[in-house]
């Protein structure tokens, strides 16, 4: 129990250091990419002068060591400034789409453990045995699937071919969320009225 901990312990601050250098990455790509965001959001016709200001007022004309500074403080502040595509906070855009995001995660991981768990006492209670094998051989094809051809394939299937889910989204195209919406888990809430024909209709 005790190498547990220390294990445990030791991961949580070797992410410490992995943080850091993602961030570090993701701050020089940007600046190395080609083109200029300001540019780009008042778009190519804007006057110089404009364009300056913009500048001035992201604090975009500032020494790069000084920007990558404000960056990683901002950061970890939480505060991740203004979305220039949807002209709020960056925070304000991440907590309304969160609780779809968390449903996704919770849900998937019961159906992941329930699937393994069942599917790997199976094939231990019939050990070398063709079931046992086919348990194993579907394991590594599914593992090697690439996700997003994965992703298409069960779209295509649940979706399209089934109609028994929406493609996109948290609903259907003729299902109004906004009042499960403040409840944080549209599914969960299905599920609790029993009306799971809601994903679909």
């Amino acid at each position: 129990m005790r190498n547990l901990a220390r294990y445990i312990i030791t991961r949580l601050f070797l992410t410490i250091p992995m943080v850091f250098i993602l961030l570090s990455i993701v701050f020089v790509v940007l600046r190395v990419m080609p083109g200029d965001p300001v540019s780009s959001l008042l778009g190519g016709h804007a006057p110089e002068h404009v364009i300056e200001e913009k500048k001035e007022a992201l604090g975009l004309n500032r020494p790069l060591f000084i920007q990558y500074l404000d960056y990683l403080w901002q950061i970890c502040r939480l505060d991740f400034g203004d979305s220039m595509v949807f002209n709020q906070r960056v925070t304000t855009a991440i907590a309304e789409k969160l609780p779809a995001t968390l449903e996704l995660t919770l849900f998937g991981l019961l159906i992941t453990l329930f699937l393994g768990v069942f599917l790997g006492a199976y094939a231990a209670d019939k050990r070398r045995t063709g079931r046992d094998y086919g348990i194993r051989l579907f394991g590594i094809v599914v593992y090697c699937i690439p996700l997003y051809w994965m992703g298409l394939m069960l779209q295509l299937i649940f979706g399209i071919w089934l109609d028994v889910l929406p493609i996109a989204g948290r609903t259907g195209p003729r299902v109004f969320a906004s009042s499960y919406e403040e409840n944080c888990s549209y599914l969960m809430a299905r599920i609790l009225i029993r009306d799971c024909g809601s994903w679909y209709s």
